[in-house]
């Protein structure tokens, strides 16, 4: 396939339902465990949450339910495994060649977790772990930082993130003046002028020099 370059890649199940999570390779356990975190806060979305993944972010997944299962209060979990078929398209490089359309098969896999009974005939059905090994603090910290954030309550204050940095200007110049003597100086902004005089005014930038009659005079 050297000759070719893939243009687009296609799954069987494209639609993402409300609360389903897709975990994959490249992103990280702590930012899927606070988006399930606001799912699981969400009454829309009734107390259940899907994690949904295929190849390599299956481990992720299973890691990503199980931390859940110890910061979320009573959630019961239904596990399925199965294929996902992706299909492939490429476009040749060089001429005379055609486009060439490939499928492909991938284990995959879907967690269901709810606070809400399910189905306990399900073969991957499994009840929640017992409540002396769930920490809810963290869960509990999010939904009062969450709650604050959305300024939820009489008198609540949103809560934003941003960082601003600014730099004050810098000049550089020579400036020119009437007086005795030469100097140099430092003013605002790095700017160092020669001239005579006591003060010169850089023509770039706008910086300030101030200069010290006492630096050197003249013989």
């Amino acid at each position: 396939m050297d000759k070719y370059e893939k243009v687009d890649e296609k799954r069987e199940d494209e639609q993402i339902q409300p609360n389903e999570i897709r975990v994959t390779a490249g992103g990280t356990i702590k930012g899927y465990l606070m988006y399930a975190f606001r799912l699981f806060s969400d009454d829309a979305i009734d107390g259940t949450v899907r994690l949904k993944a295929m190849g390599r972010a299956i481990n992720k997944t299973v890691t990503v339910a199980e931390i859940l299962k110890r910061r979320v209060p009573n959630l019961h979990q239904i596990t399925e495994i199965g294929q996902s078929v992706i299909t492939e398209y490429y476009e040749p490089l060089e001429e005379g060649l055609h486009n060439v359309t490939t499928t492909r098969e991938v284990p995959s896999i879907s967690i269901i977790l709810s606070n809400k009974p399910l189905d306990t005939t399900n073969p991957g059905y499994q009840a929640p772990v017992p409540q002396e090994e769930v920490n809810e603090r963290q869960f509990a910290a999010f939904q009062e930082s969450d709650s604050n954030y959305q300024g939820g309550g009489s008198g609540g204050r949103g809560r934003g993130r941003g960082r601003g940095r600014g730099r004050g200007y810098r000049g550089r110049g020579r400036g020119r003046g009437r007086g005795r003597g030469r100097g140099r100086g430092r003013g605002r902004g790095r700017g160092r002028g020669r001239g005579r005089g006591r003060i010169g005014r850089g023509n770039n930038g706008g910086g300030r020099s101030y200069y010290n009659n006492t630096a050197s005079t003249d013989q």
